[in-house]
């Protein structure tokens, strides 16, 4: 009766330190560019994302997504390995749109960016089909 309640506890301990906080077991915070050797048939298709791109993953949570256009600012998650973006804040980076449009702040069109976490990828999908890869460099 000793040997089975040892054992039951030894499965519990087990149990308890084996699991991971999936935020911990991904390393996601750094610098990512456009991957350039990506299917450049689809980028043209679907003209979702420009050549220049980055995203900055702070470590505080923050992130920092550049277009050639507009810059985008929030929060970020990660729930198994998937990158969740949180768009809090949107500007134009061209001050010449600024003037001419008179708006300096845009509502976040899409509030939630999810990315594939795979390796030093991150990956956006539609359905099954991967439409663009950014690739970590710092």
């Amino acid at each position: 009766m000793k040997l089975h309640k040892l054992l039951i506890i030894l499965v519990l301990i087990n149990i308890i330190f084996s699991c991971k906080s999936y935020n911990n077991s991904y390393n996601v915070s750094g610098k990512y560019y456009i991957n350039k050797n990506f299917n450049l048939l689809d980028y043209l298709l679907l003209r979702k994302r420009r050549m220049s791109d980055s995203i900055s993953v702070n470590k505080d949570s923050s992130y920092y997504y550049s277009g050639c256009v507009i810059a985008e600012t929030g929060y970020w998650k990660v729930k198994k390995n998937k990158l969740y973006l949180f768009c809090k804040k949107r500007k134009y980076k061209v001050d010449s749109l600024k003037n001419i449009l008179e708006i300096d702040t845009l509502t976040c069109n899409i509030p939630v960016k999810v990315f594939k976490i795979k390796k030093n990828k991150l990956i956006k999908t539609i359905g099954l089909r991967t439409i663009i890869e950014f690739i970590k460099i710092k």
